[in-house]
């Protein structure tokens, strides 16, 4: 597989250098005697090992009228794997913006890793879609599987060909908002949240979705696995 150098090794340098995970972005990425080109996120431990990389599974094809026409399948290949590591503090599922649009992907996910507590994505939603889908979708996949969601954004340029919407966010396994700039902020920030399992817990305990699940009526995944 073959990255950006520059950019793969910043990555790894600034996770070592900071001792964190780092769930990177998405950078072009080519592998050696094929022609495909992968939309791939690289995930970097506290030591700048590769530890992880997700390849973007839904290919953004949109023609919206009179909002934008973008057809990322012209260049891009799509992926075909789910992608979810570990970490000290609990097991992350992430994938790349458009990914977050699919339902089933997500449950999907925890059928096979019904332990992970949080489900991050870069992403880059336009000004056509961010306005009217950014917030909902992430609280949407929170509530659904009472999980934390959270993606996160470039800052928005106006005079860039793509203008991003920005509003990185984190959402709650209630669905709450529970970290993010300001409404009125799209530029650089930092964003800070506490993910505390205790909360995933006690909202699966309240309202127990997994458990009343009716798989005799609308299936289950085979050889998936299903909350407690």
């Amino acid at each position: 597989m073959n990255f950006y150098p520059s950019e793969a090794q910043m990555l790894s340098e600034a996770a070592r250098e900071q001792g964190v995970y780092i769930i990177g972005g998405s950078i072009p990425e080519c592998q050696d005697g094929e022609e495909k080109l992968w939309n791939t996120c690289t995930v970097w431990d506290p030591q700048g090992n590769l530890i992880a990389k997700h390849r973007k599974i839904h290919m953004y094809d949109v023609d919206i009228p009179g909002g934008i026409t973008f057809m990322e399948s012209k260049s891009l290949s799509p992926g075909d794997k789910i992608t979810v590591f570990d970490t000290p503090f609990g097991k992350i599922a992430t994938a790349i913006c458009f990914d977050i649009r699919f339902p089933s992907l997500l449950t999907y996910i925890l059928q096979v890793h019904p332990d992970v507590c949080a489900f991050l994505l870069p992403s880059a939603f336009n000004m056509t879609t961010g306005p009217r889908d950014w917030e909902l979708l992430q609280r949407m996949r929170a509530v659904d599987n009472q999980i934390y969601v959270g993606m996160c954004s470039g800052a928005r340029d106006t005079s860039a060909q793509y203008v991003n919407y920005g509003h990185t966010l984190l959402a709650s396994p209630r669905g709450d908002i529970i970290s993010s700039p300001t409404p009125s902020d799209e530029g650089e920030s930092i964003v800070f949240a506490k993910l505390d399992p205790s909360v995933m817990r006690s909202v699966r305990e309240g309202l127990p979705l997994w458990r009343s699940q009716k798989y005799n009526v609308y299936g289950k995944l085979e050889g998936g696995d299903k909350y407690a």
